[in-house]
Formats: C-alpha cells, structure tokens, sequence
C-alpha cells in the first residue's frame, strides 16, 4: 500500500531521534502504532492525504529532533553552512569588481564580453539570514514575500538598521518580491489562483508535479484538510483585479518599508499569465512594448 509506504519510509530515514530509546525500538513501535491506525481508517485507505498528514503529525513527527536533523546534515551553527555562503558571496563580489585576491583560482578569469559597469548584487530570502548577511555585506536585499507571508516586515526592518555602507551601495535598497495574479475581475482572478494553489498543495505532500492546467485545478476532489492548506498559502497571493491589486502592492511596500516591488505569476496556461502582467503594468503606469 502506497500511504503504509510513505509513513515506513519517514520512520526509516536517517534522522536525529528526539526520543531517548534506542532508534530500533522506537521506529518498530512507532511503525506498529501508525499502520495499526491506517488499517482501521477508511478515509486514510480510500486516499485521504489531509487525514493521513494530520497521523503524521500527530504521530510520528513528534519523535524527531528538526533542528538536530539540520544541524547533522548541513553544518554547526543556527544557520547551515553559514559561514562558507558569505564567503562565497564576498567571493562572487570581489570577482564582480576585478579584486579578487591574486592567489584566488579564478583571479585571472573574466567574463565576457567585458564591460564598464558590474551587476547589482541582491540577496534573495524568506527569512533573517539573507537579510542580515545583506546588511553586514553592505549589499541590495530581496525579501521572498511569494514563499513565505510572515516576518518579512521586520526582516526588511532590520536589514535597515544594521545596514554597514558599501563601496557598491551606499544606502540599504530593498525589494519586495510578491506573488501576483491580476485579471479583469475578482472573480477570474480567483479562477487563476486554482492552479498555483494545487501546485502548492501537492508540494505539501511531495508530490512533484507540472503546474496544473484550469481544469485539472478546477476538477480536484479537495479534501476539508486540503482547503485549509490552500486557505494557508493563500496569504502569499495578490489576486484581484488591476485596481485593488495595485492597491494591495503599494500597502504591501508601505509596510514593508520596500524601495522596489517584483511580481511573480503562475497560471495554468502562458495566455492568462501573459494578461496578468500586462493588466499589471497597466495598473502601474508603466511603458508598453511600442
């Protein structure tokens, strides 16, 4: 059975145990525990992936240690391999700007064709690392708002107090990068979000699958947990039409304290996407193609 599968193979993963019994016994009777309570569950048996995540919240996630697990696998430190990134990045800089260290291996490469001028160099992030890193580097900062709706507030915040000054940015400059589908009516633009909301979902569940197209969005048996999912990620999304979305952006930057928005649109087909950003460039003002 594919969902006694899926639950054996979380339970036989090589991770840090949060439970002091040895990991043999525990994975045994966790293992017994949790296929014991499938076999019992008509909607788990039938293909209810809302109720099976909810087991394996309830179950066997509990049993593991995330932030040891992290830690084993990518490095000491709060934040994996932390220090060899920034290193990388002032490494990525200094080749930017031709001073590299003459005994870098890549010292004496440069791109071509050559130019005057070097590229802006941004961070992208979801959480405080990126942010912070920005600051100490002295760098451009771009908050992922389309990954995750929480904290970017204070993240951009903090970017600008702890901004150090650089010789490539002198002031702190910060992006917004948002989620945005824009259509002639609310209620289309609702239609559109079906597909981004079940790419999403199935991604919840591991379930590494093409962007669905409308129909396949619009033909889903959700489920009560997958709704609630949805309704979730849905924070992530500017929808609406060219008006009240112009206005969600402008408050969105307001609050974040951004100097730039970026827009990022997925739908089920190239057409609407296509559309979207035009009725968005549209709403702002901006130069259309001649």
């Amino acid at each position: 059975m594919r969902t006694i599968t899926l639950v054996a193979g979380l339970l036989i993963a090589p991770l840090v145990l949060a439970q002091a019994q040895a990991p043999d016994v525990l994975v045994k009777n966790v293992t017994t525990e949790v296929v014991d309570l499938i076999s019992k569950d008509k909607d788990i048996r039938a293909g209810d992936r809302g109720k099976l995540i909810q087991l394996i919240e309830a179950k066997v996630l509990p049993h593991f240690n995330f932030q040891s697990m992290t830690a084993l696998a990518m490095g000491e430190g709060r934040y994996p391999g932390a220090e060899k990134f920034a290193e990388q990045v002032q490494y990525l800089v200094a080749y930017l700007d031709e001073s590299l260290p003459q005994n870098h291996p890549f010292a004496a490469v440069r791109a071509m064709p050559a130019g005057p001028t070097a590229p802006q160099v941004w961070l992208l992030g979801s959480s405080d690392y990126s942010g912070a890193l920005a600051a100490e580097l002295g760098l451009r900062f771009a908050f992922a708002h389309f990954i995750s709706a929480e904290g970017g507030d204070t993240v951009m915040r903090d970017y600008r107090r702890r901004y150090r000054p650089s010789g490539r940015e002198p002031e702190p400059h910060a992006l917004l990068c948002v989620f945005v589908i824009c259509a002639q009516t609310a209620e289309e633009a609702e239609r559109l979000t079906a597909s981004i909301s079940l790419r999403r979902l199935n991604m919840d569940y591991g379930v590494n699958a093409p962007v669905p197209n409308h129909e396949e969005a619009a033909s889903y048996p959700y489920t009560e947990a997958d709704l609630r999912r949805i309704a979730y990620h849905r924070r992530r999304v500017v929808a609406g039409t060219p008006e009240s979305v112009r206005e969600r952006l402008l408050e969105l930057a307001a609050g974040y304290g951004a100097d730039e928005l970026m827009a990022i649109t997925i739908t089920g087909d190239y057409g609407s996407r296509l559309r979207s950003y035009e009725l968005l460039a549209g709403a702002f003002e901006l130069c259309q193609p001649g």
